[in-house]
């Protein structure tokens, strides 16, 4: 990554451009990864008031490093910037470092009013911004759905879902801590617990107890492209699909999730319709205006797609 005078000052006035008025939502400073800035694609910067994180996915000159966090610190309105984290994701393993100022003793995301606890010191902070759009779309719908969020992760889908009226949701993830911090998201919000499942189970092992729970209104599809041995998206994303007519409600949605850049829309409508042919793709879900990217295709996909109302099981 090269870092020039004016790939400094560019990225500069991405931020000068978000970080006024002060108090903001958490976001994408400047995404590099979409191709749309050349010889910026291993840079990516997030705001999560009052830190800053600088992701680094190619080594940069160190020297000019230090001149970009310079140059975003001369534009600090009411020092409202208090922290700065660097991320070296060309590192195995990622390399995170606290390397300015002072972190806060509970760091927060903030979107439209809902709160997610992060860890600012981890490689994934625990709040994915880019799932922006589709947790408005959620937000709008929820009212009285039963939910099955699958690889629920720190169960951001769910803490929306319940805090606009949703009866009832059901997270699955492999990984017991990240539910717990789920379990937290929904305490911080003021969100009720009694009719949410936290069931720390492998998705592909778990089908029969899953579909117990249902039916579902909206089932949340978004996986990791590989997890271990747990999910790999060539070997298990037809596999998951397959099941989803068994335990959606008719009219029912499944929200499908996609962030791999061997994988296109077409992959997605095409398992979708191998699977189920009368299913329809009735919207897509694009990331937000803070991540630009040249091919779409290569980035992050969300396409809702909706059982008939008069399917007979």
């Amino acid at each position: 990554m090269r870092l020039t005078n004016d790939d400094i000052e560019l990225v500069a006035q991405h931020w000068t451009a978000h970080s006024n008025p002060i108090e903001l939502d958490a976001t994408r400073i400047f995404h590099g990864r979409g191709h749309c800035f050349p010889g910026l694609e291993g840079l990516c910067l997030e705001y999560f008031s009052p830190v800053l994180v600088v992701y680094l996915y190619e080594e940069p000159p160190e020297d000019r490093l230090q001149l970009l966090l310079d140059r975003l610190l001369e534009h600090n309105p009411n020092n409202s910037l208090q922290g700065i984290v660097v991320q070296r994701r060309y590192l195995t393993p990622t390399v995170v470092e606290h390397v300015w100022g002072e972190l806060p003793e509970s760091p927060v995301a903030t979107e439209d009013g809902v709160r997610f606890h992060l860890n600012l010191t981890a490689q994934n902070v625990g709040f994915f911004l880019d799932m922006k759009n589709a947790r408005a779309w959620l937000k709008e719908r929820a009212e009285g759905w039963h939910v099955l969020n699958l690889f629920a992760y720190t169960c951001a889908f769910s803490v929306v879902a319940m805090k606009h009226g949703a009866s009832s949701v059901v997270n699955m993830d492999v990984h017991g801590p990240y539910l717990s911090i789920g379990r937290n998201n929904h305490r911080l919000n003021d969100c009720p617990n009694e009719n949410v499942s936290y069931l720390r189970h492998n998705v592909l092992k778990s089908w029969s107890k899953l579909r117990k729970m249902g039916p579902y209104d909206l089932i949340i599809h978004d996986p990791p492209q590989r997890q271990g041995n747990n999910f790999q998206t060539d070997r298990d994303y037809p596999k998951t699909v397959r099941r989803f007519a068994q335990m959606l409600r008719p009219g029912g949605y499944v929200m499908a999730c996609l962030n791999s850049p061997h994988h296109d829309y077409n992959y997605l409508e095409e398992t979708f319709h191998e699977a189920e042919p009368s299913w329809t793709s009735t919207l897509v879900l694009l990331p937000p205006g803070d991540f630009p990217d040249q091919n779409p295709n290569q980035g992050l996909k969300i396409v809702l797609f909706q059982k008939p109302q008069d399917t007979i099981e």
